[in-house]
């Protein structure tokens, strides 16, 4: 029974489902892999030749062997039936935790825990196309878990009063650099926003002559605002500023509420340093007209890789996304 057509109501129906359907981690691991839009690691040729049970193919255009999941998210997978396992009960929207995963599977907590965050880490960098933005200390009720992040010796909620502190200093510097900014500047930094632009839609939207825009790029550069993206187009940095909310406030509390609730059922509690990895689990579990397994193994399958150490050092933004879904 293909994904499309089947039903799943618990991580045990999911687990029973893999065993019969895929019965080897072989097995687990080539339905991963379908969608890796496979090509040559040296000469990035898309003439390869796979054959079934293999993890590395043939390129034709050089003759040289390459390994399908190098530089994906599914490179150095050992517990494929795990990450199946996974993926389809979040994308079937099956509400569970790492401890239950654990059990399902009988594997360690910490394992299951780590499959769950690597999964809902893929959908982070998709989060600003469909979500909308909050500061993290909304969801202080349901922050109780410590990290490294947490002040010693203080309440879990101390390290929302730091993240204020450095959302307010980093605020005012860049503040203090637009400032510094003359007019030409300031017009052409406002038609940026999260994705790469144009040099021709930049000059087109500002007025601006030819020789203006390109002092006016050359000095946000230098001002470190902006940098080259492909080709002739240029992206923002990454600026901390207020949260973009497209909904009212009304909606917004209501989309606070939806995922509030749902990380209560599903993980009792959380640390802020890990927020906006749970809020995009949230994402993948309220959104089911976006988030089917197909979807979900095919964001995956399109990833870069997401290493421990990512992971580790990940922590989540003062302003976080959420879905908008109430």
């Amino acid at each position: 029974m293909p994904f499309t057509t089947a039903t799943f109501n618990s991580l045990e129906s999911v687990m029973e489902y893999t065993l019969t359907r895929f019965p080897t981690d072989q097995d687990c691991f080539d339905e991963l892999i379908k969608h890796i839009v496979v090509k040559c690691n040296r000469c990035q040729s898309k003439r390869v030749e796979i054959k079934v049970g293999r993890r590395d193919a043939l390129c034709l255009q050089c003759n040289r062997k390459t390994w399908i999941t190098a530089k994906t998210f599914f490179n150095a997978v050992k517990k494929p039936r795990i990450y199946l396992v996974a993926i389809i009960a979040m994308g079937s929207g099956i509400i569970f935790n790492g401890a239950e995963l654990a059990r399902a599977a009988t594997i360690a907590v910490s394992s299951a825990q780590h499959v769950i965050k690597r999964v809902s880490s893929v959908l982070i960098e998709l989060m600003a196309q469909a979500c909308v933005g909050t500061l993290s200390s909304e969801f202080a009720p349901c922050v109780i878990r410590r990290s490294t992040e947490s002040p010693a010796k203080n309440h879990t909620h101390a390290e929302f009063d730091e993240v204020e502190k450095q959302l307010h200093t980093q605020r005012s510097n860049e503040q203090a650099v637009l400032d510094t900014l003359g007019d030409d500047e300031k017009t052409v930094y406002s038609l940026f926003q999260d994705q790469p632009i144009s040099v021709s839609e930049l000059e087109l939207k500002s007025g601006l002559k030819p020789g203006q825009l390109t002092a006016a790029l050359t000095m946000l550069e230098i001002e470190l605002l902006i940098q080259k993206s492909e080709g002739t187009s240029y992206v923002r940095l990454k600026q901390i500023a207020k949260p973009t909310v497209t909904s009212s406030s009304k909606q917004l509390n209501r989309f606070i509420r939806k995922n509030l609730r749902l990380i209560r059922k599903c993980f009792k509690g959380v640390s802020r340093k890990y927020l906006q990895i749970y809020l995009a689990t949230c994402w993948c579990l309220l959104d089911r007209s976006t988030w089917t397994v197909q979807n979900l193994l095919k964001a995956c399958a399109n990833s870069k890789p997401i290493s421990t150490q990512d992971l580790i050092e990940y922590v989540s933004p003062p302003v976080v996304l959420l879905c908008q879904i109430a």
